[in-house]
């Protein structure tokens, strides 16, 4: 474990951080400062703690990544309970945290060897087949340490099966979510919003930009929250839409039981996934999303890291270049494959300006570091000569991939979209899928502005709700919105 250090920022000219109330949780034989609104992995990650995890198989050191409960890097054993996603649940004073998958410890694994071993296969399924007793040997060790972490430490009681009925269910909790939410409840239906993390506002809940007039993603995220009560919308946090049966029914998993859910017409806004970077150790340490690390240094208010190489040069990518020197962080550059700027051109002029190169045309070819990120080493496209950045912290902001499954499971149509990294659900521009009580909203159809993927959900939520209770004004808005 790194040693132990408060990287929370106190002070800020520009915002205040709401993090709840002081308390302490126990972390592998330290007492650690936390808040009650902090999910454990943020309080780990302020305190120092970069190796979030260690891998299943190779026992590679994992670190935080899009911190919205995606890439399963941040699992850890809570309170006896094996494999939680860190930053889904908040901190409870005297909550006890360990990481898991190591021996002796996740910042010395010894398992860790394996890595070195093996570096390029590594089929425990052919290993050792001869001769029979080194095989039972094999077999003996291997069911030791196959498997992420241990069974709890009690039985845990199962809550009763609970059945819920509404008129329109909302699956997913963000900006697209929030406002399918409310528009499908002005029409006067009765809604439920479902949202796997404890608080809704997705990644806008990072967002440093403004929003509908408003000061930043926070402002706008509090004020749909605020909407949303005045509007009699019914909302469910920490709890996670786990399939379709064909029963006709949602599971929902929540406060340890599920929900059966039904509803008339369901509205799935469920995002997309935030990518990897695609280069050699790219799972180090201290490499983010964009979205992550927004979400890191402007919700949770934590200073990450002295130096910092940004990946992408769209505007979140800028707009990272422009706040991370606020908070001490020095941006080493911004590095693109591309030959032109994705994002605000005038603004990635003041980045320059500042002081921050932008690469244009260079590849990561690997990043430096066996046990923590020490950096990265470009190649230019052109075949120029290779260059290092040394950095410890990785930002990358590349285009999500959608979110899918949910539709699928349900009946609906998902075809392979490469420009988008992955499958979009058949829809039209209201979101409507090929079942006609099925809608999918916001960056479920494809990567948008956050403008654009609030708007989706406005429309999505106004096309349920009017199945349900028709209205000419309301139709008249709905048409307005599709046809801009």
């Amino acid at each position: 474990m790194q040693r132990i250090k408060d990287h929370r920022i106190y002070t800020h000219h520009e915002r205040e951080f709401d993090r709840g109330e002081p308390l302490q949780i126990r972390f592998e034989g330290y007492r650690l400062k936390a808040f009650s609104k902090e999910p454990v992995a943020i309080a780990l990650y302020a305190n120092g703690v970069r190796t979030a995890a260690r891998s299943m198989k190779y026992h590679r050191p994992r670190g935080l990544f899009c911190l919205a409960g995606r890439c399963m890097s941040c699992l850890a054993r809570v309170d006896g309970l094996p494999n939680v996603r860190t930053c889904h649940v908040a901190c409870r004073d005297g909550m006890v945290v360990q990481r898991e998958n190591a021996v002796p410890q996740a910042t010395d694994d010894l398992l860790h060897t394996i890595d070195f071993l093996f570096p390029r296969h590594f089929n425990y399924q052919e290993m050792f087949t001869k001769p029979q007793w080194a095989n039972k040997l094999l077999q003996k060790s291997v069911r030791h340490f196959a498997g992420l972490g241990d069974l709890p430490d009690r039985e845990t009681p199962v809550p009763p099966l609970r059945e819920k009925s509404v008129e329109v269910a909302v699956i997913g909790g963000g900006p697209a979510g929030l406002e399918a939410a409310l528009a499908a409840a002005a029409t006067g239906a009765k809604v439920a919003l479902f949202e796997d993390a404890p608080e809704v506002g997705g990644h806008f809940t990072g967002w440093p930009e403004p929003v509908d007039g408003l000061a930043d993603g926070p402002a706008w995220v509090r004020d749909r929250r605020a909407a949303l009560d005045r509007a009699g919308v019914e909302v469910v946090t920490a709890a996670e839409c786990v399939g379709y049966y064909r029963e006709g029914f949602w599971a929902i998993h929540h406060q340890g039981g599920l929900i059966l859910l039904t509803a008339r017409r369901t509205i799935l806004a469920t995002g997309a996934y935030d990518q990897p970077p695609l280069f050699p150790n790219n799972d180090l340490p201290n490499i983010f999303s964009s979205r992550g690390l927004l979400k890191l240094i402007h919700r949770w208010g934590i200073c990450p890291a002295v130096s910092c190489t940004i990946l992408g040069a769209d505007d979140a990518a800028l707009s990272l270049a422009e706040r991370l020197p606020q908070i001490g962080v020095r941006v080493l550059g911004l590095v693109t494959a591309e030959t032109k700027i994705a994002g605000d051109r005038d603004r990635a002029e003041k980045v320059q300006t500042s002081g921050v190169p932008i690469f244009l045309g260079y590849r990561v070819t690997r990043a430096i570091g066996n046990f923590h990120l020490k950096g990265l080493r470009l190649e230019p496209t052109d075949g120029g000569e290779p260059i290092e950045l040394r950095s410890d912290l990785v930002c990358a902001s590349l285009p999500p991939a959608p979110s899918w499954e949910l539709a699928a499971q349900a009946g609906a149509k998902a075809i392979s979209h490469p420009e988008q990294h992955g499958f979009l659900v058949e829809a039209d521009r209201a979101g409507r899928t090929g079942r006609a009580d099925l809608f999918v909203t916001g960056e479920m159809l494809g990567a948008a502005s956050p403008a654009e993927t609030a708007a989706r959900g406005r429309r999505t939520g106004l096309a349920a709700g009017l199945d349900l209770h028709p209205d000419e004004t309301r139709q008249a808005e709905l048409n307005r919105l599709l046809e801009n």
